[in-house]
């Protein structure tokens, strides 16, 4: 990925093969005939990122067979618009090779629309359009620390669709064993998913021999360029990442303590040179992954990779079988194309059972016979074997064929949630989203990508903006502009009511310095070394004598450990590590601390064995050989402690639970990872079904009561739900004594009516409740069922800035309630409509938000809280009564152990209570000064078994 300074440059294209994987948008090619000459003129990309050039390629031949190159043809190139930040020549004359071929590049230093005139002398003049986007980070893959904004998985400023699909996870100690993978629109990366997409396992190092630039690829398909200064690599802006090498491998660390170890030919096949090998977490626990080689041919050749199995040292694992497809990688200095070969994951298997079976399938696409033409990823399911028939959360994608890049266009994908599971994708000619609809085609979503006018030190300069329209029904739509500064930077927010979100950048290291976000909040932030807020302090943007709040932290602990946090009362809390990065020790205010003691003999140091709280009742912790808790212990001091049992098989679920009192509960789970039956002590049952996209269709609960649940094929939103009241002798249900309640949506998922129906919903309608909702999803008109029989009552509600709570709400004899709010969200005064103020209640807040003050009709309130937000004193000003105070205390966990009232000008004590907790912080004694004492005792499942009264038991 050379970067050409320059504005013009001659020369050959040089293409060699690579795994670069770059964003590409289509090319344009013109085709012209001029008497005996045929010239063809190919710019590409129309659109590049970051210094990145856009070729402007011109091949003249003869018309007539036989074709021959024509040279020495006459070819004018000119800049007629965008030339004020173009910094050499606008025009340039040229003539072509012995090849009949000219190249020149066009690289610009700032964001903007070019207009480029080709003049081929004597043949044809044709004007190109090419446009320059700088953007910080990768344009593929995750925005870096929120540069770009992401709305419905499309980047605002270059339109990339990219969204991320977790397969499945097996739970045990760090680093999990777990696939996911994430598609990228714009990537023409081929994985071990094919073309577009990534997993997690797919990480690498995309150009091992080491160099002065290393590419880094994540985990989401973005790349990350370390560059060499002396004898390190150094990271690109807002990227936390070290690259080292170590005994053969290159290494890659987060800020929190992972490593991922890449082969740097020192280990296996040339062939994995750059791939993942490892990882490891700050605690030493290690995930492996190993790659075979393919062989082809006859006599065998090691001629692909392939990854086989991935595993722990506890006995996980998953294995996969591979697709092998035959590529071209076409070299123009031969003339020719050389095969090569790539494998893609078939199937993952390795689950408990055995019987589990993750399936892709896959289909090439493509200009056929070309380097472009590669594997896509066209369906993924589950089996379980000897079941072939039934596949489970069955994806299917489709794509647009016959391009360079195909991209996706259809996603129809159970695991991506309701409303999201179907979707179509339109696309413009630079591979941009414009468009996303529902399963029906309708859009729901709409991105238009523009420039707009804007001033920089006095001079007119083009900004990306992109409008979003979401459409909510067929007659209600909303328009969001995103704005970007020239160097890509997500800089403000045009809502649809008008108010501005904006954003202030430091582009050296990509840090948001300021923001104001849709409720008027003002916050400044500053960061330390390795990217984390350390300072925050927010208020009402363009208010004075307003609420405010500051936070500050610092990260000093092994790997990124927080240790101090100052709250907004400038209360502090701290933190102490072990040399692993585990938290040993919390100390809170008021002495409040909290031990852990982690396992450091047994080689599992990520292992929390036992928790000492701040009253110092010790809590332990078991594990299983895979690392998930097998048993707790609270300790008692008398000698009979509380223990919980569990039963986890070997990907972590839990199976089986031993109460206290040795009672069993069982679970049973399907291959989807769904809880099907719950078994208790006593015999008694709860029964789930799904269907094969993952969804709840029926329960049955211990009482025999059926509860079924329908959904939407289009979009798997909930649609209804049917309950029966009224069962037989025999626990069958009475076929007309159901409820049936079905729910109607809008296209962005809010719920727009609810019915219930007694019997079948051709009967008798119950009850019927509609909404209407505003830009931002919140209710803003509500129908339901009045009080008599025929009658609806209607509710409006008016919101202010971003809030959800309404600051106005409005019944239908047009009565109702005035709210105020202060910026953060809290109410500060309350009144009816009336506007009389006889209503009218008034609140204050500390910098927590914990209420201070309280003010209305009956008088006034105040409250004080400790250092830790505990309600200590609350004194109480009613009208034309005396002053009543209440005094609060507690322990070290938060348990209160006596209240105390006092009355009077004076604070003459009337009453108090005492409370005394044990072991398990369980109420065991309760002493009030003129009543006397109450004592409690419990089994060992914390039901309550006895209360004692001062004259008499209660069982």
């Amino acid at each position: 990925m050379k970067k050409i300074k320059g504005f013009f440059f001659l020369g050959f294209f040089s293409i060699a093969f690579c795994v670069l994987p770059v964003m590409i948008s289509d090319a344009k090619e013109i085709i012209y005939e001029g008497g005996a000459k045929v010239c063809t003129i190919t710019l590409t990309p129309e659109i590049s990122y970051n210094e990145n050039s856009i070729a402007i390629t011109v091949i003249v031949t003869t018309k007539e067979p036989p074709i021959q190159s024509v040279a020495n043809q006459g070819v004018q190139i000119t800049i007629i618009k965008g030339q004020e930040n173009i910094t050499v020549a606008p025009s340039y004359s040229l003539q072509t090779n012995s090849d009949g071929k000219v190249t020149v590049f066009l690289t610009a230093k700032k964001t903007g629309e070019y207009e480029v005139r080709v003049d081929v002398i004597g043949i044809t003049t044709v004007n190109l359009k090419a446009t320059f986007y700088y953007i910080p980070g990768s344009p593929t893959g995750i925005p870096c620390r929120g540069t770009q904004r992401t709305f419905e998985g499309v980047n605002t400023l270059n339109g990339n669709l990219c969204f991320t699909v977790r397969d499945f996870q097996i739970s045990g100690r760090d680093p999990n064993i777990e696939f996911f993978r994430t598609y990228n629109s714009q990537s023409d990366y081929i994985g071990i998913l094919g073309k577009g997409w990534v997993c997690n396992y797919d990480m690498r190092i995309l150009n091992p021999n080491a160099g002065d630039t290393i590419y880094f690829m994540d985990e989401y398909g973005g790349i990350k360029e370390f560059s060499r200064k002396g004898l390190i690599y150094e990271p690109p802006p807002g990227v936390y990442l070290k690259l080292t090498q170590s005994q053969g491998y290159w290494v890659v660390t987060n800020k929190f303590g992972t490593k991922y170890y890449f082969d740097n030919g020192a280990h296996t096949s040339s062939f994995c040179r750059g791939r993942l090998l490892k990882i490891i977490d700050r605690n030493n626990n290690v995930l492996n992954l190993e790659w075979q080689e393919g062989f082809t041919g006859s006599p065998p050749i090691p001629s692909y990779i392939y990854l086989s199995s991935v595993s722990n040292n506890y006995g996980q694992h998953i294995h996969f079988t591979y697709y092998v497809y035959n590529m071209y990688n076409f070299i123009p200095e031969l003339g020719y194309s050389v095969d090569y070969y790539i494998a893609v994951i078939a199937g993952i298997y390795g689950f408990p059972d055995e019987s589990t079976y993750h399936q892709y399938k896959y289909e090439k696409l493509g200009p056929g016979a070309t380097s472009y033409a590669a594997p896509y990823l066209l369906n993924t399911y589950i089996v379980v074997s000897g079941h072939p028939e039934n596949k489970y959360y069955d994806t299917a994608y489709q794509y647009d064929n016959g391009r360079e890049i195909c991209r996706l266009v259809y996603a129809d994908d159970p695991r991506r949630g309701p409303g999201s599971s179907k979707l179509y994708y339109k696309y413009d000619d630079f591979g941009r989203v414009t468009e996303v609809q529902n399963a029906d085609q309708i859009p729901i979503t709409k991105f238009e990508y523009r420039f707009f006018d804007s001033y920089l030190d006095g001079q007119l300069i083009k900004l990306p903006e992109t409008r979003i329209t979401e459409k909510f029904s067929a007659t209600q739509s909303y328009t969001t502009i995103d704005r970007y500064n020239e160097k890509g930077f997500h800089f403000q927010i045009e809502l649809p009511n008008g108010h501005m979100m904006i954003s202030a950048w430091d582009e050296e290291k990509l840090n948001r310095l300021t923001s104001i976000d849709l409720n008027n909040i003002y916050t400044d932030y500053s960061y330390d070394e390795t990217g984390n807020i350390i300072y925050e302090h927010s208020l009402e943007y363009f208010s004075s004598g307003g609420p405010e709040k500051t936070t500050r932290r610092e990260f000093k602990g092994p790997f990124n450990g927080i240790t101090k946090l100052i709250n907004p009362r400038s209360k502090i809390t701290t933190w102490q590590y072990d040399d692993f990065g585990n938290a040993r020790f919390v100390y809170e205010p008021m002495g409040k601390t909290t031990q852990n003691i982690f396992d450091y003999t047994s080689g599992y140091t990520g292992d929390l064995i036992e928790t000492i709280d701040p009253n110092g009742n010790h809590t332990k912790y078991g594990y299983d050989q895979w690392g998930n808790f097998n048993k707790i212990t609270i300790i008692n001091p008398q000698g009979d402690n509380i223990v919980t049992e569990y039963v986890n098989n070997s990907i972590g679920r839990r199976i089986q639970k031993t109460d206290p009192l040795g009672r069993i509960t069982t679970q049973t789970w399907n291959a989807i990872d769904k809880i099907t039956n719950i078994t208790f002590y006593d015999g008694t049952q709860i029964n789930r079904t799904y269907n094969a996209r993952g969804r709840l269709t029926q329960e049955i609960d211990s009482s025999g009561h059926i509860t079924t649940y329908g959904y939407d094929n289009k979009t798997d939103r909930l649609v209804s739900i049917i309950k029966y009241r009224e069962y037989n002798n025999s626990g069958s249900s009475i076929t007309g004594s159901e409820i049936i309640t079905t729910y109607d949506y809008d296209y962005k998922g809010n719920l727009k009516d609810i019915k219930k129906y007694k019997g079948n919903i051709n009967s008798v309608l119950l009850q019927n409740i509609k909404y209407e909702y505003d830009w931002l999803n919140r209710v803003i008109l509500k129908i339901e069922p009045g009080q008599q029989a025929g009658v609806t009552r209607t509710t409006r509600y008016g919101y202010g800035w971003g809030f959800n709570s309404p600051y106005e709400i409005i019944y239908n004899n047009e009565d109702g309630i005035l709210n105020i709010y202060d910026c953060f969200g809290w109410l500060k005064t309350f009144q009816d409509r009336k506007g009389d103020g006889l209503e009218k209640e008034e609140f204050r807040y500390d910098a927590n938000n914990n209420m201070i003050y309280a003010a209305g009709s009956y008088g006034m309130i105040y409250y004080t809280y400790d250092d830790l937000d505990r309600l200590i004193n609350t004194n109480i000003y009613y009208k034309n009564c005396l002053p009543v105070n209440f005094n609060y205390v507690y322990d070290y966990n938060g348990n209160r152990v006596s209240m105390s009232k006092y009355i009077g000008t004076l604070g003459q004590q009337q009453s108090g209570i005492n409370y005394i907790y044990d072991f398990a912080n369980r109420l065991i004694n309760a002493t009030h000064s003129f009543f006397g004492t109450i004592d409690y005792t419990y089994d060992k499942v914390g039901n309550r078994t006895t209360m004692t009264y001062p004259n008499k038991v209660a069982q």
